[in-house]
This record gives C-alpha cells, sequence and structure tokens, in this order.
C-alpha cells in the first residue's frame, strides 16, 4: 500500500484538518523532512505510513502531523542502528556528474547535521525543511518556544549558518 493509495476522504472539522487531507496537502514537505531525518531513503514510505496510521481518525496541526513524523523518523533509526551519516546514494539512471554532486553534497550536508545533537538537528531540520513556526515547532518537539529556538539557533550556529544568512 502506498501513501497516496491509502487516502480517504474525511469530512473537515473546524481548527484542524482531518490526517488524510493533511497529508495529500503536505506530502512533498512531509517527504522532505523525512528523507532529511532518515538514513535511507527507503524508508520514508513505510514512516510516512507509520505516521498516518499513528494520526488515522484524528484532526490534526502542522505541530501534530511532524511532531509524529519527528518520532517516527528517531524510533525507525533507533531500531536500525544506522546513523545519519549514511548516505543513499542518487539513482544510476542520473548523469555521472549528477551523481557525483548530488552524493557530495548530500555526504557533506549529513556529515554537518550528524555533528549536531540530535535536538538540534531536528529542530534544524524542522524549521529549515518544514517551514514550521516557533508555536509549530514547539508543539512537534513537545517543549516550549523559547527552547526550540534556543536548539535552532545552537544548530544552525553550529552549522556555521548566521541568523543574516537564515533570512
Amino acid at each position: 500500500m502506498t501513501i497516496a493509495g491509502s487516502l480517504v476522504s474525511s469530512p473537515l472539522d473546524v481548527g484542524k484538518t482531518p490526517i488524510d487531507a493533511y497529508i495529500r496537502e503536505h506530502l512533498g514537505r512531509l517527504t522532505r523532512v523525512a528523507r532529511a531525518l532518515l538514513s535511507r531513503a527507503t524508508d520514508v514510505e513505510p514512516t510516512l505510513e507509520e505516521v498516518v496510521g499513528a494520526l488515522r481518525g484524528r484532526d490534526v496541526s502542522d505541530g501534530d502531523v511532524f511532531g509524529e513524523l519527528r518520532r517516527a523518523c528517531a524510533a525507525r533509526e533507533a531500531r536500525s542502528g544506522r546513523g545519519l551519516a549514511t548516505v543513499t546514494m542518487p539513482s544510476a539512471d542520473a548523469p555521472t556528474t549528477a551523481r557525483e554532486g548530488a552524493a557530495a553534497g548530500a555526504i557533506a550536508a549529513r556529515q554537518l547535521l550528524g555533528r549536531l545533537k540530535p535536538t538540534e538537528r531536528e529542530a534544524v531540520i524542522l524549521h529549515q525543511i518544514g517551514g514550521l513556526s516557533r508555536r509549530e515547532l514547539a508543539v512537534a518537539c513537545g517543549v516550549d518556544e523559547a527552547t526550540v529556538m534556543a536548539r535552532v539557533g545552537r544548530g544552525l550556529l553550529a552549522l556555521g549558518v548566521s541568523k543574516t544568512e537564515e533570512g
């Protein structure tokens, strides 16, 4: 079963969105975040299916979904025993220069992210790739806004990204 094939329509309640509608609308963003948090691209779809299953029947917000995604990715990585620095190479169909460039960039990015504390890495990925606001980050990470923004700040500083570069 695939994520896209498992979605069904649900009535929309006020304030939050049913998980199926949320996934349909935000699948690309969720996939990018899952890919950044997981060491293997092949783990993305089963992890997203796990998130949908955990939230089935609930109305959700960004913080709810990305929080569950964060937990599911961490649990999958812990079960696998793999580290973030593992890189899945680009497709053999890609041009050689694209494969080499993508592999070098992916290795460098994963090595840098792998040096961060897990809480900082998750906060940076959710903020930079997921585009979550302070409030959404706090919900997703299960901490207050000041704590999560301190994690983002420390993570970006460790990566060599200044506040002005972050925009």
